[in-house]
């Protein structure tokens, strides 16, 4: 990949490798990354990727939000769902 990109996951944890990814800020190939989600959650807070200066750690919250608790209390027992970037519509993919 193109030196000096910046790397954002909020998506799952285990996608990034991350011993890699410290490797790889450590190098420049990664300039910044952004995560909320980790390998193993609540990640150490010793943790080399926690701590380095080109990194910022969330906590994973983004099922915490108003909307999406609305949406999973309103949806709970249904089957499987998309849920959409608003966390305001929830799509069923299977009937």
């Amino acid at each position: 990949m193109k030196k000096g990109v910046r790397i954002v996951n909020v998506a799952r944890g285990g996608v990034i490798d991350e011993e890699a990814l410290v490797r790889a800020l450590d190098s420049g190939i990664v300039a910044q990354a952004a995560l909320d989600v980790f390998r193993k959650e609540p990640p150490s807070p010793e943790s080399k990727l926690v701590q380095h200066e080109n990194v910022i750690v969330t906590p994973h919250l983004g099922a915490s939000t108003v909307e999406a608790q609305v949406c999973f209390t309103n949806h709970h027992n249904s089957k499987l769902f998309i849920v959409s970037c608003s966390f305001l519509h929830l799509i069923p993919i299977f009937g």
